[in-house]
């Protein structure tokens, strides 16, 4: 008395929406392409208004990027000083380490 246990057959794309490509009882009806195509236009739909609120939030960023900018009374020529000058600290810091770390390594292949 052999007996096997049956596997499972069915494969369905995870939350995909669409049915399954095999059943137990052998291959499953395929969707018919107005549906394919009614599901393509319900998931272009949505991803547009995805891309309208995102653009939505991003323009009101932007704008009270500008109010706030304005509010600090910061020009732009002072925002570009502070960037070129944040910029050669973080050179310097970059070079330190750098040098610390090339010398480190150069202390231990002398040591060996």
């Amino acid at each position: 008395k052999k007996k096997k246990k049956k596997k499972d057959k069915t494969m369905s794309a995870p939350s995909s929406g669409l049915a399954p490509l095999v059943s137990p009882k052998g291959l499953a009806p395929l969707p018919s392409i107005q549906e394919l195509q009614q599901q393509m236009q319900k998931k272009r739909l949505e991803a547009e208004e995805a891309f309208k609120r995102n653009q939505a939030a991003l323009s009101q960023q932007k704008q009270t990027e500008k109010e706030l900018t304005a509010a600090a009374g910061v020009t732009q020529d002072d925002a570009q000083r502070r960037a070129s000058y944040l910029k050669e600290q973080r050179d310097k810091i970059v070079a330190k380490k750098r040098a610390e770390r090339y010398d480190y390594y150069l202390s231990l292949s002398l040591s060996l």
